[in-house]
């Protein structure tokens, strides 16, 4: 979302029209959506992305109008009170506070959008003074998704992916594929394709699509020796203990072995191509933020406790 935001205030701001950014800085209990999440709302109201479900966005509209307008930055408080009839609680009974501050041609935030839209690590130092102390706007690049083998599971994946935030890339050397996803597929092997990439990090991950041994396998080798912190394969179980076999005669340490996950993917029961690349996304969610991936019915404590990964556009608040 922060990429989608900043597109529209940087296209608000070439064009000279006055604008606000709203970010969610702190959370109480339950909120629909993280600390880090942004909306950009321009002097006439019009506006990109959201602060929550849709509760109170309208009066953080209001606010951001006149901030935009040349009124003073603000911090809103949207949490319960003693009195429901004044409360300004969010239905899912928690708080949050949001901070409104003017965008505009500052060098510093025009610099920090290109930063971000390029795909770079980025930090702003907010100059709004609300009581908040140090506030830093904070943006990490996309996680990396490379799926070896393209096809109709390549294909309904990358662009469910994509939608995600991943950064996807499809690898396949066989040419009759080379036009058979939406994304663009780099004709190479695995190893040297990989090789010729920037390493592969904590955040970003590797599955194997193409039920071939060769591909898979050298992908799957290589992947389990990067920095990748998700590495995964499809297939059954019976044709995985036979992956393995061949990977031990590769010489991939059982140690490496056991991080990689097969058969890729949560337990939906589906069996379209569309199902199966949901199956797959939904487990790389449910990794990403440090959960199982039950159901949600079945599960005890609070809907969002326990994230593993803070949000690219996070903000950190110290004070």
């Amino acid at each position: 979302m922060l990429a989608d935001v900043l597109t529209t205030l940087s296209a608000w701001s070439a064009a000279g029209e006055p604008a606000a950014i709203a970010t969610v800085v702190q959370v109480h209990g339950s909120a629909p959506l993280p600390t880090g999440t942004v909306m950009a709302v321009r002097a006439d109201g019009a506006c990109m992305g959201g602060v929550s479900g849709g509760c109170v966005e309208q009066q953080v509209i209001e606010a951001a109008r006149d901030v935009a307008g040349g009124g003073a930055a603000r911090r809103l408080r949207f949490a319960p009170t003693d009195d429901p009839l004044t409360s300004t609680a969010l239905p899912c009974g928690g708080g949050i506070d949001v901070l409104v501050e003017a965008w505009g041609p500052s060098a510093a935030q025009q610099a920090f959008a290109a930063a971000v839209l390029a795909g770079s690590s980025a930090v702003l130092r907010s100059e709004a003074a609300c009581d908040l102390g140090l506030v830093l706007h904070v943006a990490a690049p996309k996680p990396r998704l490379v799926l070896v083998g393209a096809g109709l599971v390549a294909d309904a994946l990358a662009g469910l992916s994509t939608g995600l935030g991943w950064d996807v890339s499809v690898i396949d050397p066989r040419s009759v594929f080379a036009d058979r996803t939406t994304e663009q597929v780099l004709a190479r092997w695995p190893a040297e394709a990989l090789a010729a990439a920037p390493p592969l990090g904590p955040d970003d991950a590797l599955i194997a699509l193409s039920h071939h041994p060769a591909l898979d396998d050298e992908a799957l080798a290589a992947g389990l020796a990067s920095g990748a912190g998700f590495v995964g394969a499809l297939g059954s179980r019976r044709s995985h203990a036979e992956r393995l076999e061949r990977l031990r005669e590769r010489g991939v340490p059982n140690a490496d072995l056991q991080r990689l996950v097969a058969p890729v993917g949560l337990d939906l029961g589906g069996w379209s191509p569309r199902e199966v690349a949901l199956s797959i996304a939904s487990e790389l969610i449910a990794v990403r933020h440090g959960r199982g991936g039950g159901r949600l019915v079945d599960a005890t404590g609070a809907i969002h406790a326990g994230s593993g990964r803070v949000p690219a556009a996070a903000r950190e608040v110290d004070g």
